[in-house]
């Protein structure tokens, strides 16, 4: 898509200080706009769907998780994320209020979500729901690995 058919949607959206919903699917935006959303620091379920055409999505994730601290739920579903960035998942990591996080359809750069990865979400005491796709590193075992990792911490 051309760059002048882009939308300039989320810095429409940064005047609604009150927003606690925002899910985007399939829009292509203008470069730069992802980062708009970081005004929105009430936000408590953030969701990209479908956006693939965009890199900025895993540019700007790390400057939007880092502001939005009231986020409980995360979906970033075939966005094309590199999930083997350690440093996204760390970021990601730090939103002490999650319960739910969704990162289906990433499979993007070394192929999803690793092990070391995952273990750096085990801070996320109220995680209740975390959706990945399994890969060679990451199986049932790992998973299960996880989720003892997370009630042994809440204990």
């Amino acid at each position: 898509m051309p760059p002048e058919f882009a939308m300039r949607l989320c810095g429409g959206l940064t005047g609604l200080r009150g927003l606690r919903v925002l899910s985007l699917r399939s829009v292509h935006l203008a470069p730069g706009d992802v980062l708009a959303l970081t005004a929105l620091t009430g936000l408590t379920r953030l969701e990209f769907v479908d956006m693939c055409k965009i890199g900025e999505v895993q540019a700007a994730a790390h400057a939007i998780i880092r502001s939005l601290k009231h986020l409980k739920c995360l979906r970033m579903q075939s966005c094309h994320v590199d999930l083997s960035s350690t440093e996204l998942l760390a970021a990601v990591g730090q939103l002490k209020q999650l319960t739910c996080l969704r990162l289906l359809g990433n499979v993007y750069g070394d192929g999803g979500v690793t092990e070391q990865g995952l273990m750096q979400l085990t801070g996320l005491s109220r995680l209740e729901q975390l959706d990945v796709n399994k890969n060679e590193e990451v199986n049932e075992q790992v998973l299960g690995s996880f989720w003892a990792a997370m009630r042994q911490q809440q204990q």
